[in-house]
């Protein structure tokens, strides 16, 4: 199991979506299976979360919705693994695939929350 202590602790705000932006990973996804992490709430209430991924295509399609992968996670409280297989990932965007050799981000947020949240971020990896 997971102890926190290198955890990246993500602070939630009331700001209509709130969250942060993976930057900083391999950008060529075409070698691996899934895209998995560990997130954890504190909090003794769920947390809906949303995950999105995007490749260097979306920005020319006008960073549409549409244009990406998106999905959301019930967080329960304590640890909870994420996990999202890349055939649906590049299966997302409406008219297209996603380029897996060229994914140029992720992200993690919510919606409109009535008070500020705290989740913790680990072991982010792409799986073989």
């Amino acid at each position: 199991y997971y102890s926190g202590k290198s955890s990246l602790r993500v602070e939630l705000t009331t700001q209509r979506y709130s969250g942060i932006g993976l930057k900083d990973f391999p950008r060529n996804w075409n070698s691996f299976s899934a895209v998995s992490l560990q997130v954890y709430n504190p909090d003794p209430e769920p947390l809906l979360l949303h995950f999105r991924i995007h490749d260097k295509h979306h920005r020319k399609n006008l960073n549409a919705y549409s244009d990406r992968f998106n999905t959301s996670f019930d967080l329960v409280h304590g640890w909870n693994r994420l996990y999202v297989h890349l055939d649906k990932v590049c299966e997302a965007p409406k008219g297209r695939l996603l380029d897996l050799s060229h994914v140029a981000g992720m992200g993690l947020f919510v919606g409109k929350l009535d008070r500020s949240r705290t989740v913790y971020i680990d072991e982010v990896a792409l799986l073989p």
